[in-house]
């Protein structure tokens, strides 16, 4: 009998794409078959996890090539630009090609959940008519009335709340839908050429309503939600997963010995992406340790590894390609991160404080709800020196509140697993569709 096959769009960085990892192993736990599909830089991790594998235009040679850069200047230019850069190099212009490729593993799915970027997932299920499920991973996706996000374009929209309440948040998102016209424009060109009607609505403000429900593999500790969604919304709570390569479940033994020589040191990581342009925040980063008197972890990508170690290293700081954080996190006196998604619901679980300093994108937001939760602060990565990380950090290391509380959040973030959950609503779904299905078959012979 052939298993039931759910197709996991996605695209971006690892941020992106190690939450449906987590629920493709959830999923073939359950007995179903899992494919994400993706750029084809990320086959061979996905491979090597065991699951499906469906390769999605742009690859990173093609975008690089397009726009005649390497991969490390596209990546500074997208940290030092707004995310229509992003959307418009990067995702928009590709649209009909990812269309095209993704439509055949469409139809061979029972259900495709997609993420934020997956508008041609979405145009392609619903020419085929297939259950959808937008899996949002950062809550300023859900642009909540509520509880609005920081974002790069209104950051007083918390503010505009708290003083004049959601109403006039929700009139300033309707006043601002014309700044996303760019990929309105973009995706109903798309959505004539297969014959689908135009979208009615700013498809990058409602594109996950556009789906029949919503998930969010981020904390309700968060929030984000929205008053009145229009379709089924759950927040499901972190989804974790963070190895990578044959050896991810555990530390290198230079790395515990690190961690046994001392007390417990500074961690400093960017993510998987911001590494390609980080050369002089890490130097920043271990003179602050040095100002402060710590040790320190930095993790600076395997592309940088072998010549920041020979710069940046030595007895009191230690340079690393990667590291689990799930397992470097917790034994951190502080960590010092740009604030994804993945890497903040990693720090959250650890229970020490953080210190955010975000690039861009959703990162800002999330720093916001960080110092909301009492857990940690934040410091723009643009203008982070070890003047002003010092400073920053000081509190945190020094005032016993804020790990208390980290410890608190850490308590319920461990808790979590949205992975699961969703991997389980999935198969409920499922399950469901068959029985009526099955009870609308005519009866045989």
């Amino acid at each position: 009998m052939t298993k039931p096959k759910v197709l996991l769009a996605t695209f971006g960085s690892y941020g992106d794409l190690h939450p449906f990892i987590a629920v493709g192993h959830e999923l073939k736990a359950l007995g179903l078959e899992a494919v994400i599909a993706t750029t084809e830089g990320y086959r061979e991790k996905i491979e090597r996890e065991g699951l499906g594998f469906h390769s999605v235009r742009p690859t990173p040679d093609q975008m690089t090539a397009d726009l005649g850069m390497t991969v490390a200047q596209f990546a500074s230019e997208i940290t030092r630009r707004p995310v229509k850069y992003l959307l418009t190099k990067g995702v928009l212009p590709y649209i009909a090609q990812a269309y095209d490729d993704l439509l055949p593993a469409v139809a061979d799915a029972q259900l495709v959940a997609m993420s934020s970027f997956s508008f041609a997932a979405q145009i392609a299920a619903e020419v085929l008519g297939k259950p959808t499920i937008n899996v949002v991973l950062s809550p300023v996706v859900l642009t909540s009335d509520e509880d609005p996000p920081v974002v790069e374009q209104l950051p007083i929209l918390p503010a505009v709340r708290r003083l004049f309440g959601p109403d006039l948040v929700q009139w300033l998102y309707d006043a601002g839908r014309w700044r996303f016209h760019f990929i309105d424009d973009v995706v109903n060109a798309q959505r004539r050429k297969v014959g689908l009607p135009l979208e009615p609505a700013v498809p990058f403000i409602d594109f996950p309503y556009r789906c029949d429900e919503v998930v969010t593999l981020y904390s309700p500790l968060l929030g984000g939600a929205r008053r009145y969604p229009s379709k089924p919304t759950t927040i499901a709570g972190h989804a974790f997963f963070d190895r990578d390569g044959p050896d991810g479940e555990v530390l290198t033994a230079e790395t515990e010995a690190f961690l046994a020589a001392g007390d417990p040191p500074l961690v400093f990581t960017v993510g998987s992406f911001a590494t390609l342009t980080a050369e002089q925040f890490y130097g920043e980063a271990a003179e602050t340790a040095r100002r402060l008197k710590y040790r320190a972890i930095l993790l600076v990508g395997r592309e940088a590894e072998a010549e920041l170690k020979a710069r940046l290293g030595g007895p009191d700081v230690l340079v690393l390609g990667y590291a689990p954080h799930s397992l470097l996190f917790p034994r951190a006196a502080a960590n010092i991160h740009h604030g994804g998604i993945g890497t903040t619901g990693q720090a959250l679980r650890a229970g020490a404080p953080q210190l955010v300093t975000p690039i861009f994108g959703d990162q800002p937001d999330n720093a916001y709800r960080v110092e909301r939760l009492g857990v940690g602060g934040s410091l723009s990565f643009h203008k982070f020196t070890a003047e002003r990380a010092a400073k920053a950090l000081r509190p945190l290391l020094e005032e016993p509140t804020y790990r208390a509380r980290a410890l608190e959040v850490a308590a319920e973030v461990s808790r979590e697993n949205g992975a699961a959950w969703l991997a389980a609503h999935i198969f409920e779904r499922l399950k469901w569709a068959t029985i009526q299905a099955d009870a609308a078959a005519p009866p045989r012979g």
